[in-house]
């Protein structure tokens, strides 16, 4: 009785269902390229005519180079976004520069505003008490006229007319200061905002970027080669043939692993870095296969050993962080799987907390409200400038500082626990 025909078994399910070039179904993608490169090695296995054989190689040949381009690809397209990032990290500093001397310049401008319309306002009695002297002058002539109707009264009219002019110009000049003023002070409220914008879209991009480069470096790390060394041990008075053999052995794998460590981290894109936090981590890399190619014992007791390995470093991502100095807490942020969706592959899914690499936590977030009674005053939240009220930003929960600041009034302090959305009004009392 003929046997039915086996059905082919279903693709297995993965994580990170992508491809290469950022699209679905990147398992699906793997899988099927190694099943294809399996099935062509199966092919030529098998016994069959040389011209087919031949054909057969030649298809293996072509696959091998292609699976070569697809991982260069990879790393590649992993260069491309740390440069774009870095890039973007630049741009948005010297962004913040230019917003920064702008500031700067409005506020000069109105301080120096603020000035001229102080020492406006202090002439302000003085020109009235002229006018009031003039009229009080050209009233008196009036009343000299009644006897006298001969009188000259230019001279006293044209003092009060010179008199009420000036204080009436004076007056347009406060009020023209005055609006500069104000023009100014919605200037420096605009260019606070836009500099406040701009400084947290920097700390995005540079979670970003921190992000890629301890990717990077966990790639770096997770390095394969081979690697040969010599070795000699003294043999110890108690000690029997084998178990120094045995022990002449494992320390010239130890030895391997040493100097295996050794030449990834010097050819690391960031050594320097690397180097200072080097303490807080131990790599231990893994042999995958070591051959001892030459041993023997010498007169003197000693053992020595040459051996060829072949070694796999295994660093975690966490490793990576600590070894770049970045807070772990930074390492988990959610940012990251979007940072590195576009060239991830199912070796490296993402860069997330050792354990469950599903998800990453996220922080509960709160409005934060801050009103005052003044205008053209200045919120800062644990010393951070975040602009003038009305003031409404997103925390995350947590305890933080708020104070209100504006020159010649007593600043506004307040302690806040942001466990829900809160408003806090501010009341500044002038100082003088």
């Amino acid at each position: 009785m003929r046997q039915p025909r086996p059905q082919p078994r279903p693709l297995p399910r993965v994580k990170n269902n992508r491809r290469p070039d950022g699209g679905p179904n990147s398992g699906v993608y793997w899988y099927t390229l190694v099943q294809s490169f399996n099935k062509a090695i199966g092919q030529c296995a098998r016994p069959r005519s040389p011209i087919k054989r031949r054909v057969s190689m030649m298809a293996v040949v072509r696959f091998t180079l292609l699976l070569a381009a697809v991982i260069s690809w990879h790393m590649t397209a992993l260069g491309e976004d740390f440069a774009d990032l870095q890039a973007k990290v630049d741009a948005k500093a010297s962004e913040i520069a230019s917003l920064s001397n702008k500031l700067m310049e409005r506020k000069q401008s109105a301080t120096r505003f603020e000035t001229d319309l102080a020492r406006l306002q202090a002439s302000t009695s003085a020109l009235e008490q002229q006018k009031a002297q003039a009229l009080k002058a050209m009233q008196e002539e009036f009343q000299r006229i009644i006897a006298d109707p001969g009188l000259d009264l230019t001279s006293a009219q044209t003092a009060y007319r010179d008199a009420f002019a000036a204080l009436q110009q004076h007056q347009k000049d406060i009020e023209s200061k005055q609006a500069e003023i104000e023009t100014t002070r919605e200037e420096i409220a605009l260019a606070q905002r836009d500099a406040d914008k701009a400084e947290r879209s920097l700390a995005e991009v540079r979670l970003l970027l921190d992000v890629a480069r301890a990717e990077r470096l966990y790639r770096e790390l997770n390095a394969e080669g081979s690697i040969q060394i010599s070795s000699t041990i003294s043999c110890k008075q108690d000690e029997t043939i084998a178990a120094c053999m045995g022990r002449g052995a494992q320390a010239a794998k130890e030895e391997a692993k040493q100097r295996f460590n050794e030449r990834i981290y010097v050819s690391l894109t960031e050594t320097d870095v690397v180097a200072q936090h080097r303490d807080k981590v131990k790599l231990v890399p893994t042999v995958i296969e070591s051959k001892i190619t030459n041993s023997g014992f010498s007169g003197q007791g000693d053992y020595s050993v040459e051996l060829d390995a072949r070694m796999h470093g295994e660093p975690s991502r966490a490793d990576a962080c600590t070894l770049l100095g970045l807070d772990a807490a930074r390492c988990k942020q959610p940012a990251l799987a979007q940072q590195l969706a576009s060239s991830a592959t199912d070796a490296t899914p993402t860069l997330l907390p050792e354990g469950d690499n599903t998800a990453a936590a996220v922080d509960t977030n709160y409005t934060l409200t801050v009103r005052s009674n003044l205008n053209y005053d200045e919120v800062y939240i644990d010393g951070e400038s975040y602009g003038s009220t009305r003031l409404d930003v997103v925390l995350p929960t947590g305890e933080y500082d708020i104070e209100v600041r504006k020159p010649g009034y007593q600043s506004f302090k307040r302690r806040v626990k942001l466990d829900q959305d809160r408003i806090v009004v501010a009341r500044l009392a002038h100082s003088g």
